[in-house]
């Protein structure tokens, strides 16, 4: 099986007010090239496709033409929101998308609702799990108040209980506070 992970695109990022739109292009069609020419099954961009939250049209527009062309391969696309994303519009896109071949996950989920994507690789006939977890800022995981009366240990493991339970539960479960 031959994936291709790649991340952090942040397309539309700009440099010294320096419009950098043209060489991200140049960088995403090289990793479609990659992919194709080495005859990937799936690619996994892990986060960060954007540098922020409301990219522009055009950064958009890159975007989707790069994840259609490699949809239109019959390569496998995933494609998690970062921190830098804003995962409620992978989530908006989600069905759009996902009926042209791309595979966007915005929201954390438990396994079984969602929270890992499977495929079966062209290569080799495999099936595939690949587990999906988008960025969760520890401020929404972990109450404001727990935040400020614990230490920084304290918060750090419960961050990590609340993804673990999220993992286990799923967000949307109500046996976990997301307030």
């Amino acid at each position: 099986m031959r994936l291709l992970h790649t991340s952090d695109w942040h397309v539309g990022k700009t440099l010294k007010g320096h419009n950098r739109l043209e060489e991200q292009t140049r960088v995403l069609s090289q990793i479609v090239d990659l992919a194709q020419q080495h005859e990937a099954d799936a690619v996994l961009i892990a986060g960060d496709v954007y540098e922020n939250a409301a990219p522009t049209a055009d950064a958009q527009r890159h975007v989707v033409r790069t994840l259609l062309r490699l949809a239109r391969s019959g390569i496998e696309v995933i494609a998690i929101a970062g921190n830098h994303d804003h995962g409620a519009t992978f989530e908006a896109y989600r069905p759009v998308m996902g009926v042209a071949g791309i595979r966007l996950f915005g929201q954390v989920r438990a396994a079984d609702q969602g929270g890992a994507y499977r495929f079966r690789a062209r290569s080799t006939g495999e099936e595939a799990v690949v587990a999906v977890l988008p960025f969760l800022s520890q401020r929404y995981a972990v109450r404001a108040a727990q935040v400020i009366a614990n230490t920084p240990a304290e918060n750090v493991g419960a961050y990590d209980q609340m993804i673990r339970d999220i993992l286990t539960y799923g967000s949307d479960s109500g046996r976990i506070p997301l307030e």
